[in-house]
Formats: C-alpha cells, structure tokens, sequence
C-alpha cells in the first residue's frame, strides 16, 4: 500500500452488522421456513433490487411472495422489520475519525435501499463523519456494478490508485481493482488496522 490519500468503507459488516440469519432466527421459524424466506429476499435477486431503487417496496414484496406463497404471514413479519437488521459497529465513528485526523479523506460507497438507509440515517452515528457518500438506491447501480464506482471518483475527484476501498465481499474488491483501486477484503476490523494503521499520517 503506498500514495494512500483516500479511504472508501462499505457499510454491511464494515461499519454496520448486517446479520440477517441471526434476525430470521428471532421468529422462531423453522430452518426450512427460514432457508426459504432467506432465498425469497436477502440471498436472491429480490434484495439486490431493493439496494437498486429502481422498483418499489411494494413490487418487490410482491416478488417475494410469489416466490413463497405459502408463506405470507411469516414474510410479512419478516420484511415490516426489515429496517432494523443493520446495526452499528461501536467502533465505526471513532475508526473514520480517526482516519480523518490523520488527514485521509474517508468516503463511503455502499448498496442499500431506500427505505432501509432513511433508518439508517437516523440511527448511524458514523454517517456525520464522512466527506461523502454513494448509496446505490440514490443513483440507480449497484456493486460490482461498474458505473457506481465512477459515480464516486466522478463527484469526489478520487484517484483510484491512490485510494483504498474496503468491502466484505470479494466480488465488490475484484470491481474495485478492475477501476484502479488498492483494495482490502474486509474480515475483520483488526486485520483491517493493522494496514491502515503501516500508512503514514498525512496532516
């Protein structure tokens, strides 16, 4: 890692837990029952258009429950709680903080929907710290998407190479590199620190 001026975060299970086998656990539903209800939303096409903002709740709730009919009085439980699931990491204000003291500039570049960032908004303490963000529902694309990665170098003026993104998900880091970035596949914060913690301070 070297010319590191910029840091771009995601925010599930970056900055934010986002454990959604933990919150189908809390209804008491049966594996089977929560297996498929998971395919119908969170591991399938369905929750990638809720991060895209290109359809409405309603559509694609709709989606989802043709895809499990049988089962609408557990996903209508389900999705009414929706905005709840991401939770805040204790470290995350501090972390940008920090790294903006020592004269980085931080983005965030995350997928999410509309109606889950609008709580999101409320509750994230973090999301005061950034110098800007890219929210997928906002424009339309989201990662590994090409064009959302040029939303952020176009309205931010960043140079990829001399930027590092950090994401949990393998695909999103090899889109990443493919624009120029220097990348971390996001495992854990303390893995993390210890390469942002070898970069110089630059105030």
């Amino acid at each position: 890692m070297k010319d590191i001026t910029t840091i771009v975060f995601d925010i599930g299970n970056v900055l934010a837990g986002f454990d959604w086998r933990a919150y189908l656990k809390t209804f008491g539903f049966s594996e089977e029952t929560q297996k498929r209800i998971a395919e119908a939303t969170f591991l399938g096409e369905n929750w990638r258009e809720v991060d895209r903002g290109v359809k409405t709740d309603k559509e694609i709730y709709k989606n989802c429950l043709c895809e499990i009919p049988d089962l609408e009085k557990e996903l209508s439980l389900v999705w009414e709680g929706r905005t709840s699931i991401v939770k805040e990491y204790e470290y995350a204000s501090g972390w940008i903080q920090l790294l903006k003291e020592r004269g980085y500039r931080v983005y965030i570049l995350s997928n999410y929907g509309e109606t889950t960032f609008a709580e999101a908004r409320k509750t994230f303490s973090f999301l005061q710290y950034p110098d800007g963000m890219v929210i997928s529902y906002e424009i339309k694309h989201i990662k590994p998407e090409r064009e959302i990665y040029e939303v952020l170098i176009e309205r931010y003026h960043i140079i990829p190479e001399q930027a590092l993104f950090i994401d949990d998900l393998a695909v999103n880091i090899e889109a990443a590199q493919k624009m120029g970035f220097q990348t971390i596949l996001f495992t854990s914060k303390e893995e993390v620190e210890q390469v942002l913690n070898g970069l110089p301070v630059i105030s």
